[in-house]
């Protein structure tokens, strides 16, 4: 599975490709880079969450931020199929 991922917040901004054999292995990929652009204290945070943790918590506050109201996701791969609806994951390789 090859995904590409674009989008920009406060203070990340990531426009980048993640290659995994499973939803869970890029979204893993994803909060990696994510850890590292943030500072120490919030590293530890999010490098504390499972790759679903991380993916329910990257919904709620994408929700707070844009005031939609997208369910918080059960699965990395429902994670994946809700930033593709968004417009921020892209699909290239199943």
């Amino acid at each position: 599975m090859r995904v590409r991922v674009q989008f920009q917040a406060e203070q990340i901004r990531v426009d980048e490709y993640f290659n995994g054999n499973s939803a869970e292995e890029i979204v893993r990929q994803m909060q990696s880079k994510v850890a590292s652009k943030v500072n120490f204290v919030m590293r530890l945070a999010v490098n504390a969450l499972s790759p679903l943790q991380f993916s329910q918590e990257a919904i709620r506050r994408y929700n707070d931020a844009t005031g939609k109201t997208l369910p918080i996701p059960q699965t990395c791969e429902e994670f994946l199929k809700l930033g593709q609806q968004e417009g921020i994951v892209t699909f290239l390789e199943a």
